[in-house]
């Protein structure tokens, strides 16, 4: 397997992590028509900041191999707890110290009052730290719960009652997190920096862009398999007079 860099080609990615596809579609990438691109051009061609994807390519690359079968619905409940924590969870976090990283430079750009919050300031520290605290509650308290159901024969004692419980405030969090994002992407005019913006500032919306894309793709396996299926297994589970 080729080492995944900037200059790494589109062609050489899909061939070595096929799985990379879905992510490219969702990122508007075209590995189909310009297989000759390397990350870079092709990162510059879409207006996204090349070295946060770069970063969520390595954590797809670091997954057990095979980490993903093409269809989702092939995994247990543990199993897909399991990869949504080690593959979107990590991407996602992955991203959170490369936009502070990248909002600090913003910040210190020339032209910008060093001591004044912007809206988009607030918005970008109100995003980093509720998406935090939504992938460290779903890893604490859902997904054990989760495997903790799928693990034995009858219905957990858990402490909050049913599963339903986590998912709503995860379907919740998911929700408020959408709109948060969606301020950001309005703040930034969908991620489209002026003509005459700083290159920190360019690379803020590559990276917001990359956020956005891969936040979209976690949320809908949650939202369309996860948490219907985990909420259909506990309702089985509590209709079976085995339980």
């Amino acid at each position: 397997m080729n080492e995944i860099s900037m200059k790494s080609t589109l062609g050489e990615l899909v061939n070595d992590l096929p799985r990379l596809t879905r992510l490219f579609d969702e990122l508007d990438i075209d590995y189909v028509g310009r297989p000759e691109l390397t990350l870079a051009e092709a990162c510059a061609a879409a207006g996204l900041d090349a070295e946060t994807l770069v970063q969520v390519l390595l954590a797809q690359q670091e997954e057990p191999q095979p980490p993903l079968p093409e269809d989702l619905q092939e995994l247990s409940l543990t199993e897909l707890t399991t990869y949504l924590a080690d593959t979107h969870h990590e991407a996602l976090r992955g991203l959170l110290p490369r936009l502070e990283e990248l909002e600090r430079e913003e910040r210190a750009a020339p032209g910008n009052p060093p001591e004044e919050e912007s809206e988009l300031q607030r918005a970008l520290r109100n995003l980093t730290e509720a998406l935090d605290e939504h992938l460290r509650q779903e890893e604490e308290i859902l997904y054990p719960a989760v495997r903790e159901m799928e693990a034995i024969a009858g219905q957990p004692d858990y402490p909050f009652g049913s599963i339903g419980s986590p998912i709503r405030e995860a379907a919740f969090r998911l929700e408020e997190l959408g709109g948060v994002l969606e301020r950001v992407r309005e703040l930034t005019g969908g991620f489209v920096a002026p003509h005459d913006a700083s290159e920190a500032r360019r690379e803020l919306y590559g990276a917001l862009h990359t956020l956005e894309s891969v936040l979209r793709n976690y949320a809908d396996v949650e939202n369309n398999l996860l948490f219907p299926r985990a909420l259909k297994e506990e309702s089985q589970r509590s209709s079976s007079p085995q339980a």
